[in-house]
């Protein structure tokens, strides 16, 4: 997410450098200074990017600065509209020092300011979409035990509220654009944003999951060890290394088996008390660490 950033006198945002030549050789030549000035200005480009057409040019071609120059300020002319900043500012998108030369230079930083402000009315309602998203990833997985209850309820809340939020955010945008909106008849659920319990319960929801898949790795991982070992000791004709090893994989192989047939109550047990402490991987790995 980008951002405008004024001080007294300019406009300045970063903005990505090439690392490729800007022109080849017999664009160089041919090139018309003015016109590509004017297609920078119309493009929002930044300032920097003429110091990309000198390394590119200079070793073949005069870069006539004066000529570039005054087609990108009539470009910039075109680019800088207060529809343009407004539109820009509400998706909070990152736009380039190139109004800094416009003759609608002021205008353009209300408008967009004018629309950021707007883009952070509405974040609780993009925030609201994001928890949803993450919610219904885990609401129809019953493993869950009595945390998939508190999940389908924030659902419902978030749900409720993503209607207020919504209808906030349509009125926001269609009197932001002077800046003239209130936010009486909605703070509550303004206020209300973010919903803790949501994000808690679905923070805990995908820590138990990373837990279980972390589970499968590890054992995976030391399966594939212990056959290792027993391919060692066979090429070795170790046969007492060759059959410890034989019996920790078959050990491994039973215990992932069991894993595997108890998940779900294991994931069940550790989500009644909706607070999840983070003990389940390590509870599994003991386990897996009997197979000697």
């Amino acid at each position: 997410m980008g951002r405008l950033l004024f001080s007294a006198a300019t406009l300045v945002i970063s903005a990505a450098v090439s690392g490729c030549a800007v022109m080849s050789e017999e664009e160089c030549y041919n090139a018309d200074w003015s016109q590509v000035g004017y297609d920078d200005g119309v493009n929002g480009r930044p300032s920097s990017r003429f110091n990309e057409y000198v390394d590119a040019c200079s070793r073949y071609v005069n870069v006539n600065r004066s000529a570039y120059d005054s087609g990108r300020r009539q470009g910039a002319d075109v680019f800088c509209t207060n529809d343009r900043a407004y539109q820009l500012g509400m998706e909070n998108q990152e736009v380039s020092d190139i109004c800094t030369i416009s003759s609608n230079y002021h205008n353009f930083k209300k408008y967009y300011t004018n629309g950021v402000n707007v883009y952070n009315e509405c974040r609780p309602l993009y925030q609201t979409d994001e928890y949803l998203t993450s919610l219904n990833d885990y609401v129809s997985d019953f493993r869950l035990g009595a945390l998939h209850s508190q999940l389908m309820a924030d659902r419902d809340y978030l749900m409720l509220n993503r209607a207020n939020l919504d209808n906030y955010c349509n009125y926001v945008k269609s009197n932001g654009y002077e800046g003239k909106f209130r936010r009486t008849d909605y703070s509550r659920f303004i206020d209300g944003m973010p919903y803790p319990a949501a994000i808690e319960a679905t923070a805990d929801a995908e820590k138990m999951f990373e837990d279980v898949d972390r589970a499968y790795r590890e054992i995976d991982r030391m399966i594939d060890e212990a056959r290792r070992c027993e391919d060692r000791a066979s090429d070795n004709d170790d046969r007492s290394e060759r059959d410890r090893c034989r019996n920790r994989s078959r050990c491994l192989i039973r215990e992932r088996e069991r894993l595997s047939e108890n998940e779900k109550k294991e994931v069940w047990n550790y989500s009644r008390n909706l607070n999840y402490t983070g003990t389940l991987y390590h509870s599994w790995i003991d386990d897996y660490r009997k197979c000697r």
